[in-house]
């Protein structure tokens, strides 16, 4: 099963991140890391994004942060490691990735963001899922999303 949460937050993305994080942490017994995006912003992120979301022989994902200092030195890292592995930053807090199918969790991307300078400020999607988010979010209509 897979499960989205959309709902309307009157504070801000701040709180509403330590919030659903302390669930989260608290339900599943893992420390969680949550991004907030709003959909317009989620949107034109998606928009930016120049490789397919449905390939047979690769996977899109997008890397997010709410410290985009974090992601130019993650970036950067895999740059440097892996100068030829596809990578698009789509803004400030997101860059998309491609890779093989089969190949993520193996990619210098995945080791290298998997490390503790990276790993508490960013959050790996993969596009479909995100596009999926977006398309629920549009669905629901601007009475009920804020």
């Amino acid at each position: 099963m897979r499960y989205a949460v959309f709902l309307r937050h009157d504070g801000t993305a701040p709180e509403l991140r330590a919030l659903v994080e302390a669930a989260l942490s608290e339900t599943f017994d893992y420390p969680a890391r949550v991004d907030v995006l709003d959909d317009t912003r989620l949107g034109a992120l998606l928009a930016a994004c120049p490789f397919p979301a449905d390939d047979l022989a690769s996977h899109t994902h997008v890397t997010v942060t709410s410290d985009p200092a974090v992601l130019d030195a993650l970036d950067e890292a895999v740059s440097e490691a892996d100068p030829d592995a596809p990578a698009v930053r789509l803004g400030p807090e997101a860059t998309a990735w491609t890779v093989a199918v089969g190949g993520t969790l193996g990619a210098r991307r995945s080791t290298i963001s998997s490390r503790v300078r990276y790993a508490p400020s960013i959050t790996d999607r993969n596009l479909r899922t995100m596009l999926a988010v977006h398309a629920a979010l549009t669905a629901m209509g601007p009475d009920e999303v804020g």
